[in-house]
């Protein structure tokens, strides 16, 4: 970012404060769904659905709290999970309720086509070849930036 010429904001307030903002916000957006359900905001099955996805939220949050050197140690690959997790939870959330109030139908299935790439992308079989670490390159030290919601 630096180096860009990008205006975020490990370049205007620092990495470390950063890190530790990011690293907040991810515990306080779990703690705000669990207020919305007890506001009757949202509905158990939905609270359920985002905190399915807690265990890897919080992963990310205790590495960004960690020294730097092993604070890159897979958070791209970490936050590229994540993403996608909050958004099938409520997915399947709300085509099970469908499927219950309708049963199953073609405009269902049709509509689970899209999914069918981010469940591959998630299965363990699949994510074996990647290293833990796969957002620092062995050949030249540099970090990859990627988009992930970090």
């Amino acid at each position: 970012d630096w180096q860009g010429g990008k205006k975020t904001l490990p370049v205007l307030i620092g990495e470390k404060k950063s890190a530790k903002m990011a690293s907040f916000l991810i515990f306080l957006s779990y703690f705000i769904a669990i207020l919305l359900y007890f506001s009757n905001f949202c509905e158990l099955t939905t609270l359920i659905s985002i905190l399915m996805s807690a265990p890897n939220g919080f992963g990310i949050a205790i590495s960004l709290l960690k020294p730097l050197p092993y604070r890159l140690n897979a958070l791209a690959l970490k936050s590229l999970r994540h993403a996608p997790l909050v958004v099938l939870g409520l997915f399947f959330e709300t085509m099970a309720k469908e499927i219950y109030e309708q049963r199953i139908n073609l405009s269902i299935l049709i509509r689970f086509l899209p999914v069918i790439p981010f469940l591959l992308m998630l299965s363990p079989k699949r994510n074996k070849k990647i290293k833990d670490e796969g957002d620092i390159s062995e050949r030249n030290n540099r970090v990859i930036i990627v988009g992930g919601g970090v």
